[in-house]
């Protein structure tokens, strides 16, 4: 997956990671626009927020499950899976034996080549600079998933995800992700029970796919600095996401996204899943 992320005037953009909250980047590694790409083994995954993930490998071939949330526990996934060290062996070799992967040697699993990711994250910087004496927004206008299909394939995986965090760097940063956002799905998409995902190991709880108007709001008169966390992922409660969907799918992707400060263009609410041109 290649991520593609360009900015309007008066907005520049760096390259980050998940543990920075305070740390700005240096003014020369600013930029217009971003490109970053990751390769991981994705496996469904169910969150009503982002942040915390739940799964469960007992599902039927359509993708419904065998028994439903409440009659049989579902897993927790543990964010040490991505942290280093011997904790991060532990979880994420639980995570990918749960899914059927097994585990070559230590090496290929620290190295990430074996394990399994209920997620992967795409980290970069905001720099806003608003010289207007009034407040001003920075909006997501474009949150595009572009993929090469194969000529025989057709548009049925609303499966995925994408959660928006930010956090500013300011005396009270927010730890981890930063502030929720907005969690995006395509239109059209369903959970196999309405509006519902895993809010725990034994119940679920309401998920509102849409987003919200802004990002961030920007300060008069000042330049201020933004961590933006873009997390992609498999909804395992999406009707679409089943075997015969996902391992049909063999060509690239990339995730255009575009940022705007203050501008007559609408924020999106939706994620948008076409064909690469």
């Amino acid at each position: 997956m290649e991520v593609k992320t360009k900015v309007s005037s008066n907005l520049l953009i760096a390259d980050g990671t998940s543990l920075e909250n305070t740390q700005k980047a240096a003014e020369n590694a600013f930029t217009s626009s971003l490109s970053q790409a990751q390769k991981g083994i994705l496996e469904p995954v169910s969150t009503v927020n982002g942040k915390n993930f739940f799964y469960t490998t007992g599902a039927k071939a359509d993708g419904s499950k065998l028994l439903p949330v409440g009659s049989e526990a579902y897993v927790q996934y543990d964010a040490a899976s991505s942290a280093t060290g011997s904790d991060a062996e532990q979880y994420a070799d639980l995570f990918s034996q749960n899914y059927g992967l097994t585990k070559t040697d230590a090496a290929a699993l620290y190295a990430g080549q074996e394990a399994a990711k209920a997620y992967v994250d795409y980290v970069f910087q905001l720099k806003a600079v608003n010289t207007a004496a009034n407040a001003k927004s920075i909006k997501l206008t474009q949150l595009d998933l572009e993929y090469a299909k194969e000529t025989d394939e057709t548009d049925s995986e609303n499966a995925f995800r994408v959660a928006v965090f930010a956090n500013k760097f300011d005396a009270n940063p927010t730890a981890g992700e930063g502030t929720l956002i907005g969690i995006y799905a395509p239109d059209g998409a369903t959970n196999f029970t309405t509006n519902q995902a895993v809010a725990s190991t034994t119940s679920l709880g309401s998920v509102n796919y849409n987003g919200a108007t802004e990002v961030v709001e920007v300060a008069a008169n000042s330049t201020e600095y933004f961590k933006v966390v873009v997390r992609l992922y498999i909804e395992g409660e999406d009707t679409t996401c089943k075997n015969d969907t996902f391992l049909a799918l063999t060509g690239n992707w990339s995730l255009n996204l575009a940022f705007e400060l203050d501008t007559t263009t609408n924020a999106v609410n939706s994620l948008t899943i076409k064909a690469a041109e």
